[in-house]
């Protein structure tokens, strides 16, 4: 099964995606532009809020990443989600997701210390390895949001480096202008003296540079 929005009863708070474990539900913001182009099947509603004036607001999932945990739904403040066969919807909203991966991001136009405009930031890890309704990722996911640009991630072997470091792949991803996190993992249990290592090799890099 995967959650099916209702535009009618969602009040556009975001806790969905700030709750999903996997980062496949999400909130999208489209310009007039965007929303000619948008399939039929690409329901809308206008964007609540002074700052997101002119643009229509929809949450969209991928029904192919998502995990079937219902922590969304389940979570929903007003039972806008739905949990709906994956075999019924997943054609439809497949495109759907398609189309949504081409709009733009507009989340300057939020405040991000909030939790309904930081889900509007780029998710700068997604679709990870980890088990259904995990509570660690969506932390990770959240830390991206704030500060993937510039972040260093320094994970011990354990369920960190299992969805991180999923070789030859990882969930860690860049924003459109190519930044995004960096990350690494200890072979053993010493996550916290690995990461102040990180952190010392970098300073001694800047340093040389300012010296030259």
């Amino acid at each position: 099964t995967v959650p099916m929005w209702n535009k009618d009863t969602c009040t556009q708070c975001n806790m969905c995606a700030t709750l999903c474990t996997h980062v496949c539900i999400r909130p999208f913001l489209l310009d007039a532009e965007e929303q000619k182009r948008a399939p039929a099947s690409f329901k809308t509603i206008p964007a609540a809020g002074d700052e997101l004036k002119g643009l229509n607001f929809r949450i969209q999932v991928s029904p192919m990443d998502c995990s079937s945990c219902e922590v969304c739904s389940v979570n929903c403040p007003t039972n806008a989600l739905k949990m709906t066969n994956f075999r019924d919807v997943h054609e439809v909203e497949a495109k759907n997701w398609d189309f949504a991966m081409t709009l733009t991001n507009k989340g300057n136009l939020v405040d991000k210390t909030t939790v309904k405009g930081l889900a509007f930031q780029t998710p700068m890890l997604e679709f990870n390895g980890a088990c259904a309704g995990c509570g660690e990722t969506p932390y990770a996911k959240l830390l991206t949001q704030l500060f993937g640009d510039k972040m260093m991630v320094a994970n011990a072997t354990g369920c960190t480096s299992i969805y991180s470091g999923s070789a030859p792949s990882t969930p860690y991803c860049t924003n459109a202008q190519g930044q995004g996190p960096a990350w690494a993992n200890s072979l053993f249990e010493d996550n916290a003296e690995f990461g102040l290592g990180m952190h010392l090799g970098s300073e001694r890099m800047r340093d040389r540079i300012e010296q030259l």
